[in-house]
């Protein structure tokens, strides 16, 4: 009879979600609330680091209090070296480097005990030790896609709040967008990257697209500019922005790009800052950034379950 009921519970599940993907899948929607209670998530303030302005959860290494940047934009997490001395840990270095906004950086591997987040707790964890960002840190690691995305999070910049989701039965969707209109689109990682990656369009060009936490621009690398509209006169008014990141600090340039679509949204006008690429590694040449400017207009769903990015207005 138990497992009767059981089928019967994931059978109207499995018809409830594949209502409301057909209805999004044409436009925007609005959904009711779902079948989550407070035990399928754990909400965690943001706050924003005085240095960076960018978003930091608590979270603790080796069962000791920790502050991490939320990182979506970043393939692995990453420790700063003065935590390594901090919390008395051992790293040993490697031939690979860290690819960020500024260039390249070297890195180590460190072996933690427990690495924790959320009601999130992973047990002998392998991360990176990043030697050179562009900016004096004062957070003590960098939580990145890795580790992020083996749960459905919800990223909501407006109100300060990330939410993560660990029941499978549970719906974040159905939950997060009560009385709320939204759009999806698919998305996807690689074993080589798992940040979530997506399509978006400028005048039906298609290209590579992130979301990420820790920019607080959105950004364009030059390669992408120059096809949508970016003159080659302008580049020399890169002196004018600095941005800084993993690798170090490099030049930008303010664009205005009309047209954006995601999904089903068009976006009349979007401003980017265009970047140099510091090296010719794929991160930094043709992936389009996606920052906290967007971020303060939508809240953000990463379903990685059924790989897709859900934005709610």
């Amino acid at each position: 009879m138990n497992r009767l009921h059981n089928i019967r519970r994931k059978l109207s599940v499995a018809i409830f979600l594949l209502a409301i993907t057909s209805i999004c899948s044409i436009g925007e929607c609005c959904v009711t609330d779902g079948e989550c209670s407070e035990t399928n998530f754990r909400t965690i303030p943001l706050e924003f680091d005085i240095e960076s302005h960018l978003p930091v959860v608590k979270g603790k290494i080796d069962n000791q209090d920790a502050r991490f940047l939320l990182d979506t934009g970043a393939a692995w997490t990453h420790i700063m070296p003065k935590s390594v001395k901090m919390f008395s840990l051992f790293s040993v270095p490697t031939e690979s480097k860290s690819i960020g906004i500024g260039g390249a950086s070297r890195r180590s591997i460190v072996r933690l005990k427990t690495l924790e987040f959320a009601h999130v707790k992973i047990k002998d964890p392998y991360i990176f030790e990043l030697d050179d960002l562009g900016f004096k840190p004062s957070f003590d690691l960098i939580l990145g896609a890795d580790y992020l995305f083996s749960h459905t999070i919800v990223i909501d910049i407006k109100s300060s709040i990330a939410r993560i989701y660990g029941d499978e039965a549970c719906n974040p969707i159905a939950r997060e967008g009560v009385n709320k209109k939204f759009f999806s689109i698919p998305a996807g990682n690689t074993e080589d990257d798992p940040r979530q990656k997506f399509t978006i369009k400028f005048a039906e060009q298609s290209f590579a697209a992130i979301i990420d936490t820790a920019a607080t621009s959105s950004t364009v690398p030059i390669e992408i500019a120059k096809k949508i509209g970016f003159k080659e006169d302008e580049k020399k008014a890169f002196n004018r922005h600095e941005i800084s990141g993993v690798g170090g600090s490099t030049y930008a340039v303010a664009f205005e790009i009309q047209g954006m679509k995601i999904s089903s949204l068009t976006l009349p006008k979007i401003r980017f800052l265009v970047t140099k690429a510091a090296t010719k590694e794929e991160w930094s040449s043709n992936t389009i950034i996606l920052g906290l400017d967007f971020l303060r207009k939508y809240t953000v769903v990463f379903d990685t379950k059924n790989k897709r990015i859900v934005f709610l207005q």
